[in-house]
């Protein structure tokens, strides 16, 4: 079983510990819309029932474009789900380092968790669905 791990990617007012900046190198274009159309096709169809060519027409992009960015469908599904939680993680973060009292902390954090659920169903209907296959990649 592989392990990914998800840091926040900007450092909290003061230097918390738990932030660390990310590294890595923004998406181009066209990756970025492939992730978006798997979004909306895993949320639609299911994992199982979504193909590539789906994805890809969703993009707007030839399928052998898909190849070029990610090796298969779970290569999608991982990617997908690394990025779009990290965007969570950083607002979470960002919610939560702006108290100081522990529960204010935990306020905020439920908070910020439920609107973002809110706000994304796709995105939370892919990990209620898919949690399990993730956490076996």
């Amino acid at each position: 079983m592989k392990h990914h791990s998800l840091k926040p990617t900007q450092t909290a007012p003061g230097g918390d510990a738990l932030a660390v900046v990310n590294d890595k190198k923004k998406p181009s274009d066209k990756h970025r819309r492939i992730i978006e159309a798997a979004l909306k096709v895993f949320a639609k169809n299911g994992f199982y029932n979504s193909k590539v060519s789906e994805i890809a027409r969703a993009a707007g992009v030839a399928d052998g474009t898909i190849y070029m960015y990610f090796q298969n469908k779970d290569g999608i599904l991982i990617s997908l789900f690394e990025e779009e939680m990290q965007k969570v993680l950083d607002l979470v973060y960002q919610a939560v380092n702006q108290q100081t009292d522990p529960a204010k902390k935990l306020e905020a954090f439920a908070i910020a968790h439920l609107s973002l659920v809110e706000q994304n169903q796709e995105m939370a209907e892919i990990i209620v669905t898919q949690a399990e296959r993730l956490a076996e990649m």
